[in-house]
């Protein structure tokens, strides 16, 4: 398995996470792995950034207007 197909996969697990707590965790397990793809693959780390804060953003309780 190469890095696209194994960003594809954190990718998906990230997108599943019901909870910033369960993307953190997602990010702490593979940070070994997320520092290597971000040396071999800096575009594809980015892209998979990208998706981790949309997923973060889509899990924060909407504020209210004053």
């Amino acid at each position: 398995q190469g890095w696209a197909q194994w960003a594809a996969d954190i990718q998906a697990h990230v997108s599943s996470c019901e909870s910033v707590m369960a993307i953190e965790h997602v990010q702490d397990t593979y940070s070994r792995e997320l520092h290597g793809l971000s040396r071999a693959e800096p575009k594809l780390y980015a892209k998979l950034g990208r998706a981790v804060r949309a997923r973060r953003n889509a899990l924060k309780p909407a504020r209210k207007a004053a």
